[in-house]
Formats: C-alpha cells, structure tokens, sequence
C-alpha cells in the first residue's frame, strides 16, 4: 500500500506539530545530571535497552535523584532527546542481530540422539516453537524501540513448489528484479 502525496504531507504535519509541543510543553522541577551521568545513561540505553536499569546503574537512586529526575533530564534538551532516540535505535539493530543469531541457532542434535523418533519429534517441535517465540519477540521489541516512517509498500507474494526448487528459484529472482518497476512481486507458479 503506497501513500498519496497528501498523506504523506499529513503525516509530516503531524510529526513537525508533535515536535513543536514537545519543545513547548513544560517540564516540572528535576534533579539535575551531570553531562557524563547523562552519557552513562544513553550509553546503558544503547547497550541494554532499559531506562529504569540505566538510571539505577548511576547510584544516584537514594542521593535524591529518582528515575523520574533522569527522564526529565533527558527530555530538557534536545541534545539529549536526540542521544536517546540514537540509543534506542541501537539496541533495536542489535535486538535484530540477535534475532538472527538466534534463528540461526543449529538444531541440538546431540541432545537428542538417544532419544526414541516420537520423542525426537516432540522435542523439536517444541524446540523450533521456542526458536520462534524468541525471534518475534525480539523482532517485536526491535519494533517498537524504532518509531515506522511512511513510505512506499513492497508486497512479496511467492509460492514455490518442493517438486521443482530450482524453477521456482529462478523464477523468483526474476521476479525479484522486476521489483524496481513495479513495486510488487507475484509468482505463481506454472503447471
């Protein structure tokens, strides 16, 4: 599904009126940070992805600057608003690098050699269930960290047949190239 040209404008209004009340709204009293406890924070963000752990990691917790004192510091400027949305989208790539670690995981056949063929098959069922439940949840924390930009829509829509893979390859990576031109990709397969 594309954008018309006037959505598109929309959504730009949208974003720049939600920017400027965000400059414009008012923050109430807060404990100041440092520059560097500000740092360390982003940087916690950026390897681990938890505010509330980030704000806890300072020691300051108990010396009178709360969690809260921490997110307001970080909203004050946009220099450090900035350092956060860069943060974030940081640990959503790595969340996503770790997805495809994980979906790359090999399947462990040593832990199962013993066992009888039904047991085998319930173990990796249950195995690859799991696998999947990580990749998405991961694929789901990485999509919510990185707000969606509109754009043009690509829909990829192939069906292959097990009985002839190499057809159904090549056909799908001409139809992959046709890509830049229409912006859709349809295989169906002949026969």
């Amino acid at each position: 599904m594309a954008f018309t040209a006037a959505q598109r404008r929309k959504a730009k209004e949208t974003i720049a009126a939600k920017a400027l009340a965000k400059q414009q709204e008012v923050l109430p009293d807060f404990a100041r940070l440092t520059e560097q406890q500000a740092r360390d924070v982003i940087s916690h963000v950026a390897e681990h992805g938890d505010l509330i752990a980030a704000a806890r990691s300072l020691g300051a917790i108990g010396r009178g600057i709360g969690v809260s004192d921490v997110i307001l510091f970080l909203r004050s400027k946009q220099e450090w608003v900035n350092g956060m949305e860069v943060a974030e989208a940081t640990y959503a790539k790595k969340l996503s690098r770790d997805a495809v670690d994980v979906a790359n995981e090999p399947i462990p056949w040593g832990e199962i050699g013993g066992m009888e063929i039904e047991a085998q098959k319930l173990y990796l069922d249950a195995w690859a269930k799991r696998q999947k439940l990580r990749v998405d949840t991961m694929r789901g924390m990485a999509a919510s960290l990185v707000p969606k930009v509109p754009g043009a829509a690509v829909n990829v829509n192939v069906d292959a047949s097990r009985r002839e893979p190499a057809g159904a390859y090549a056909t799908m990576l001409q139809a992959v190239e046709q890509v830049e031109r229409s912006k859709v990709i349809e295989h169906k397969e002949e026969g």
